[in-house]
């Protein structure tokens, strides 16, 4: 997803950034869907671009690869990327610069999803 993935005929869109936050039954806190406040949200992608490299983890791998950013960015990009029961995905981007982490949220609605779409889990 980090690479604004076209799930269907959807895209990736830019939202007002939002964490939602919920008390799970354990009375833990848990991320939920920033689209619609489900609970049931799976991990999809972690991606960390750092200088010229980007390494993404999935559920198979984990790869490492140049990547050819602008040299606007000089800091370290982060991208989390999720799912809903309900079909949304949504994403977290935050990028450090000068001190400063600027965050950013993506989304759309992707339909069902698998369990080989999300991180490995037990």
């Amino acid at each position: 997803m980090s690479n604004d993935a076209v799930n269907h005929d959807n895209r990736l869109t830019r939202r007002p950034f939002r964490l939602v936050i919920c008390e799970l039954s354990n009375k833990e806190a848990g991320l939920c869907c920033p689209v619609c406040g489900n609970p049931y949200v799976h991990p999809a992608e972690v991606a960390v671009e750092q200088g010229r490299t980007k390494t993404v983890v999935v559920c198979e791998s984990t790869c490492v690869q140049p990547t050819e950013r602008g040299s606007s960015h000089r800091g370290s990009k982060i991208s989390l990327a999720f799912w809903c029961e309900s079909g949304h995905r949504f994403e977290y981007r935050m990028a450090f610069q000068k001190g400063q982490l600027f965050c950013e949220l993506l989304s759309c609605s992707g339909g069902p999803q698998t369990s080989s779409d999300e991180l490995w889990r037990n």
